[in-house]
Formats: C-alpha cells, sequence, structure tokens
C-alpha cells in the first residue's frame, strides 16, 4: 500500500493520510464479515501491476498473488475475485506486455501449496472446484434477503460505482488508451461481484460492500489524482467527487445496521489502544489464550451437551458447538446444510450418511434461517437420518443420534401428482399415519434466468394451512425443494423429530397436518414472470420402520410440554416462560416465580401429571431466594379458582429433591376444563425469586 501510495504523489504526508484511510477502511471489523479486508489484497494487486511499474512492484505483485492463494481456501469470494484479476494480469503480460504471464502458475502453485499444507488429498481438489461451482452458480436463489428501501439502496450503489468505473475507465484510457479496456473490466467485474455480495443478500452483507466500494473508490483517487492535479487543480477537486459520493454512502449503510457510525469506527480502528495491541505480545499470549478458552465456556453454557464418544457431525450445521465441547468433529460434504441448495449437493450429503464414512453420532438440530421450510435444508438426508440412526436423547435444543447396527429400510409411495400456479391452494391428500414427502419442479423463465444473473428474483413463500386453522408462511428455495423435503406435518422443533422417529401414532403432531398449501412470490400479486407457471407438486408417502422410544429418559416429559404449550393462555408473569436446558434435569419451562398460565384441556380428564421442581439457591446467601409454591387450580363458577392442589418448595433447603419433584393432581372435582397453573413466591417480599420450572405437564384420560 505503501509503495502505491508513493508512486502517485511526492507529498509524502499525502501518501501517509491516503495509505491510514485505505487501511482503517481494510481493518474495520464488523463481526465476521472480513471481505473488504481480504479484498484490500486484491485491489493492491490490481493497482500495482495495471498502474506501478518497476521491479520492486513485481516482488510486491508476488508477495501478494501466494497470501491470495492462501486465502482463496478461506473464503470463496476471494478465490473467484483473486481469479478475476490474475486471469486480467494474464490478459495484459500475453497481449500488452508480450511476456510470459508468469503471475498465473505462481498462483497455481500457492493454491496447491496450502492446498497440500492443510492436509487435503489432490483427488479432492476437483471435487471442491465443482462444490464451489455448484455454490456459486445457485447463490442468488438460495441466499437471497430484501433489507430496507432495497430500489433505493441499490440505485445509490449503482451510480456511486457507476461513477468510480467511469473515473477508471478515463485514467486507464490516458495511462494505456485501447489497453486500459483490460484494467476497466477487471474493475467492472470486482465492482460487479461486490454489487452480488451486497445487495443479493441484503442485511449486513450490504455494509461490507459499501467499504469494499469505499476501498475501490480510494484506488481509483490514487489513479486520478495526478493525472487530474496535472491538468488544473479545479479537474483534481473534480477527482474528489466518487470517493466522496462513495464515503457518504458508506456512512448512511452502515449507521443502519450499526451504532455510532462509520467515521467513529474509522477512528477507533486508529486509536491509542488498537495501535498498541500488538504490544501486548511482548508479554506473552496467555491472555489471547485466556479469551479463547472464555469464548468456548461461554457456548458451552449456552448450548450444553452430554459426553459423547466417537466422530460427530451437527445438523444444519453448528460447528462452533462441538469444537467448544473437544468433541470429534467429523462433517458431511457440504457442512452446512443452508448450503445445500442443489439437488446434486443434497445428494451429496444424504449419500455419504449411506457409505462408510458417515459419522458415528450425530447432533440434530432445528434452525432453519432466513424463515425457511423447517425441513428443507438438507432435505433429503432426513429419511437417512431416521433409519440409519437410533435415537439417544431427545432435548429442547437438540437431538443426539447414534449410528445404528441395522440401518432400517425407507421408501416414497406416491400420492400424487399435481399442477400448482402461484396463489392457487391445493388440497393435499391424506397420508393416514405417515409423514408426506413432496418436492417441487419450480424452473426458472428466460426473463428469470437474466434476473437472476443481473441480480435477484423474487423470493418464493410456500404457504401451509394446517389441521388446527393454523396458517403458516415459510421461504421456499427452488433447488431445496426439488431435491424434496418433509412436507407434513411440519416439523417446529426437535421434539417433532423425535416423534417422527419414534414408534406409535403420530397423534402429538396431527395439529401441524398440512391440508392446504400454496406457493406464492415476494411480488405485489404472488407472481412472477421469473418461474414457470404452474409448479409440478410431487407428493409421497414416507414408510419407514419407526424405533421405540418409550423407555427414553425425558422424552415423555417433554413430548407433553410441547403438546401442552400450544394451549396456554400466559395471565400473568415476571419475565416470558422459556423452553430451556438445565444440566442434570433436562428441557423444562422455566418460568418466573410469580407465573400464571392458563389451559383448554380437551374432554374431562382423570388425572393431571406434573414433574416441577427449584433450582438450588446459593448458600451463602440466605436471602437470596423465597421459597414458591406451586399451585393447580380450576376455573368455578363466576370465574373463581378453585384450588385442586399445592406444594411449596424452598431453593435453600438442605433436603434434596427440591429440583425434581413429580406429582398427580386429581382433576375429578373440576367443574371445568379449564386448568390454572400458577408459581406464587412465599415470605417476605424483600427476598428474591429462584429459578424455577414445570418439566412435565400431561393429562390423564378417565
Amino acid at each position: 500500500g505503501w509503495r502505491v501510495a508513493r508512486h502517485f504523489t511526492g507529498n509524502r504526508l499525502g501518501a501517509w493520510l491516503w495509505l491510514m484511510t485505505f487501511a482503517a477502511v481494510a481493518g474495520l471489523p464488523i463481526f465476521t464479515l472480513v471481505d473488504a479486508r481480504l479484498k484490500a489484497l486484491v485491489i493492491l494487486l490490481w493497482l500495482l501491476h495495471f498502474f506501478v511499474e518497476g521491479f520492486p512492484s513485481a516482488a510486491a505483485q508476488a508477495a501478494l498473488v501466494v497470501t491470495l492463494g492462501l486465502l482463496s481456501l478461506v473464503k470463496s469470494s476471494v478465490l473467484m475475485e483473486a481469479g478475476i484479476v490474475v486471469g486480467m494480469i494474464t490478459v495484459d503480460d500475453v497481449f500488452r506486455r508480450r511476456r510470459f504471464p508468469w503471475l498465473l502458475p505462481l498462483f497455481g502453485a500457492a493454491f496447491l501449496f496450502f492446498w497440500v499444507v492443510a492436509g487435503q488429498a489432490l483427488s479432492g481438489l476437483g471435487p471442491f472446484l465443482g462444490g464451489f461451482l455448484h455454490l456459486t452458480s445457485s447463490y442468488t436463489e438460495a441466499a437471497m434477503l430484501t433489507g430496507p428501501n432495497p430500489a433505493l439502496s441499490v440505485g445509490c450503489f449503482l451510480l456511486a460505482s457507476g461513477m468510480v468505473w467511469a473515473a477508471t475507465g478515463y485514467a486507464a484510457w490516458m495511462r494505456h488508451r485501447w489497453f486500459g479496456v483490460v484494467p476497466f473490466a477487471g474493475l467492472g467485474l470486482m465492482l460487479f461481484a461486490s454489487f452480488k455480495h451486497g445487495y443479493v443478500r441484503q442485511d449486513a452483507h450490504e455494509a461490507a460492500a459499501t467499504l469494499e466500494l469505499a476501498l475501490v473508490s480510494l484506488a481509483t483517487l490514487a489513479i486520478t489524482w495526478p493525472i487530474a492535479l496535472s491538468q488544473s487543480r479545479r479537474a483534481a477537486l473534480i477527482s474528489l467527487l466518487p470517493t466522496i459520493v462513495v464515503c457518504v454512502l458508506a456512512a448512511a449503510t452502515f449507521s443502519r445496521y450499526y451504532e455510532n457510525g462509520l467515521p467513529t469506527h474509522l477512528l477507533g480502528t486508529l486509536g491509542v489502544r488498537d495501535v498498541l495491541a500488538p504490544a501486548k505480545l511482548l508479554f506473552g499470549t496467555a491472555h489471547l489464550r485466556e479469551g479463547y478458552e472464555t469464548y468456548l465456556a461461554d457456548i458451552r453454557h449456552d448450548s450444553p451437551l452430554p459426553v459423547i464418544k466417537g466422530e460427530v457431525d451437527t445438523y444444519p450445521g453448528n460447528a462452533g458447538m462441538l469444537l467448544a465441547h473437544g468433541l470429534d468433529y467429523h462433517p458431511r460434504p457440504v457442512m452446512l446444510s443452508h448450503s445445500v441448495d442443489t439437488p446434486e449437493l443434497a445428494e451429496l450429503n444424504a449419500g455419504f450418511l449411506r457409505g462408510a464414512r458417515a459419522p458415528a453420532c450425530i447432533v440434530f438440530q432445528m434452525a432453519p434461517v432466513d424463515d425457511h421450510f423447517p425441513s428443507l435444508d438438507d432435505g433429503r438426508s432426513w429419511p437417512e437420518l431416521l433409519t440409519r440412526y437410533d435415537v439417544q436423547q431427545v432435548d429442547w435444543l437438540f437431538v443426539l443420534l447414534k449410528r445404528s447396527m441395522a440401518p432400517r429400510p425407507w421408501r416414497l409411495e406416491p400420492l400424487a401428482d399435481v399442477p400448482m400456479r402461484f396463489g392457487e391452494l391445493v388440497a393435499l391428500p391424506p397420508a393416514t399415519n405417515a409423514p408426506v414427502w413432496a418436492s417441487l419442479d419450480i424452473d426458472q423463465t428466460l426473463m428469470g434466468k437474466i434476473v437472476s444473473t443481473l441480480y435477484k428474483p423474487p423470493i418464493l413463500w410456500l404457504s401451509v394451512v394446517t389441521h388446527d386453522g393454523g396458517r403458516l408462511r415459510y421461504r421456499l428455495v427452488p433447488g431445496m425443494a426439488r431435491s424434496g423435503f418433509l412436507l407434513s406435518p411440519v416439523p417446529r422443533d426437535c421434539v417433532a423429530f423425535g416423534v417422527l422417529a419414534g414408534g406409535g401414532e403420530l397423534g402429538d403432531l396431527a395439529p401441524r397436518q398440512a391440508d392446504f398449501v400454496s406457493l406464492s412470490a415476494d411480488t405485489g400479486s404472488g407472481s412472477t414472470v421469473c418461474y414457470r407457471s404452474p409448479v409440478r407438486l410431487h407428493l409421497y408417502r414416507l414408510e419407514y420402520p419407526r424405533q421405540d422410544l418409550s423407555k427414553l429418559k425425558g422424552f415423555r416429559e417433554l413430548r407433553s410440554l410441547s403438546r401442552m404449550l400450544p394451549r396456554a393462555l400466559l395471565l400473568h408473569a415476571d419475565y416470558r416462560p422459556e423452553l430451556v436446558s438445565v444440566p442434570g434435569v433436562g428441557s423444562v419451562l422455566r418460568v418466573a416465580p410469580r407465573t400464571a398460565m392458563q389451559f383448554s384441556l380437551e374432554g374431562r380428564p382423570a388425572r393431571l401429571r406434573l414433574a416441577f421442581g427449584v433450582l438450588a439457591g446459593d448458600p451463602a446467601k440466605p436471602q437470596a431466594a423465597n421459597p414458591v409454591v406451586f399451585r393447580v387450580s380450576a376455573l368455578g363458577e363466576g370465574g373463581q379458582r378453585v384450588e385442586l392442589w399445592s406444594c411449596q418448595l424452598d431453593p435453600l433447603a438442605q433436603e434434596s429433591g427440591q429440583d425434581k419433584q413429580q406429582a398427580v393432581v386429581d382433576l375429578s372435582e373440576a367443574k371445568s376444563s379449564e386448568i390454572i397453573l400458577e408459581t406464587v413466591p412465599a415470605g417476605p417480599e424483600h427476598r428474591g425469586g429462584p429459578s424455577c420450572y414445570w418439566r412435565q405437564i400431561e393429562v390423564e384420560p378417565q
């Protein structure tokens, strides 16, 4: 960067200011979005080759190319943009400079070197690049997201980048004449990549894209400033205009996603604390290790796991959780389920589960991104998970699966094959106590392919009317929908997955059975010219042997909570009830010490089975927690509450079992089907409340 700055100005102060600004923008931390930092190296390579001459520049180019060979294995966007620039440099070397394009083989050699150093087999390079092409080609439909004021945001970005591109084109013409089309085209492709990165998925990526544009505008300023200054001071001032416009755009965009604004963050990167941070290394690296261990401890606290032996994978892709627990992480070919956005990638992962290298255990979670249909991501792997793995534990946060000694067969029995027009409500045939599997053939029109290449088509939504009258709306990714997924019942949590795997009836999931579905686009009319209509909807009955989970510890209690919570009416609470996992206890409904919930029971059940408790208080602070009264009442005449049962627990009591209580409540005295569960603090009001919970709420018939 210093070589670039000194080449374009003899003023050392001006060169230093340019470099510090460039470094501040490149070094700005935005959570995990380090794209601008990585793109800075690509921009410097472009600058050095096309606009800085001399042997020292060649040495710097070589260093950059080797570095980009490594970073291309870190982030796919770097591989794409480094490939663009190295390709343009190769064209320039061959046709303008008429010399051997030495940077191209150097980039390839560096890429292969770091591939081997990373422990990868050369035979895996082809599948890696093939997967890269798959992910790149399907990125738009899979990752697109609409942000605030998309038309205004896109228009401003295109206007600002157009100004930068035009200014660079003028400088390239003045320097290289017709050969200037090569760096001009290369920059255009980089700007287009930044546009797609920021506005296909318009969230914080938009801020990263405008920072990338800010770096490009600084590079353009370095190119145009000396040319404009040689003409007149007025021309020099005009050459500042693209950079000023870009900086205003970047600041406005940044402020939408981050507090304190862009100038404050930029100045912060040059603050005394940050500038002197490397000096800590003079005193060792213990502080880095301590910070890292604290980070891992936080993950373990938020995502507790049991002891798991053998190789482990995680769905949909919480690798940090496995690594924080020190488990033997053994991922499938496409590590993140939301990236499995084509039938080819879906089959790659499903085939991996069928093979000999499949992991011994899987930590399965329900965490769809971007409002995806819950079973859409890696949907083709679900039948393999249900038949090649046995359920070992069901928690509210995860299902622990262990590879079965004898895989169970599964098959798809055709139910229907119907056309489905946008906005049309389609009735689903009954599946008689078996899940319904679906796949949709959603094809783009020619207009859709053009729109998808240049920007993005409208987002597609799948609306579902369930058996209990619920109306659900989920995002649908065409490539994933073509791969196939479990459509009905709609599995919205880990308990539902356990019920699907377990034996017996699917009665718990009957309210989530899909009766009608419809497809719509995120447009005013719900239709779109980007996709062919009608869409073919293929429906199947998913047949597979079920597992016997009747003796699985804690599963019955968790199912009872899952059944009852949709019926709950929260009357009052100091804070909202929350389903959490408590070490040593399992999944519970944590409630405030002052909470009342009303339930409408179906029919006239005979008994109510409860499991409940309080977590132990701190013995060093005897005033830290009140005793808690757990109470069950029924609504009588005139809305009066009739107490049916109560129990008081003291978290500071010495006797054991305060955290694991059970009770059976006789409902024969209840005058109605409306039951109220309460927790009420006992004792002096100034004492704080403990953590209390319900672990089971289950009705038993007559």
